[in-house]
């Protein structure tokens, strides 16, 4: 809701800017705790590009970016999706596999994201064909 809010105003090349700031100053004193790693090659470099490029620009990126061309409710919808999607490549991808309680919890998310999509009037049409 803070970067929807911001968006309106700011530019969202300058929220991303900021919010990196802002997580290196909240990351430092794990660093100092932790203790510096670097990657010794270049094997062990390319997971952290992935997670940079995939996660932040792409990810969040693109998430502030669409803020400030769909509305809210679209956006949280959007966003209730990524557990769906996350589960989904990692049973295609990884070969993980979906306990029954994982498989419920996609179904549910699912409904609830058709019926969060539906309109006030389709949402009580389909209500009414469900109860008949």
């Amino acid at each position: 809701m803070t970067i929807y809010k911001l968006r309106s105003d700011i530019d969202f090349m300058m929220i991303m800017y900021y919010s990196c700031i802002g997580s290196i100053l909240a990351l430092i004193p794990f660093v100092f705790y932790e203790g510096w790693q670097f990657p010794t090659d270049l094997q062990s470099l390319y997971p952290l590009i992935g997670l940079a490029i995939l996660s932040q620009v792409l990810g969040q990126g693109g998430m502030s970016y669409i803020l400030g061309h769909v509305n809210a409710i679209l956006a949280s919808l959007v966003i209730l999706s990524q557990p769906v999607i996350s589960a989904t490549y990692a049973f295609l991808l990884f070969n993980e596999r979906l306990t029954p309680f994982q498989m419920v919890a996609i179904c549910i998310i699912l409904v609830g994201l058709f019926l969060g999509k539906l309109d006030n009037s389709g949402l009580k049409l389909f209500l009414k064909k469900l109860v008949r």
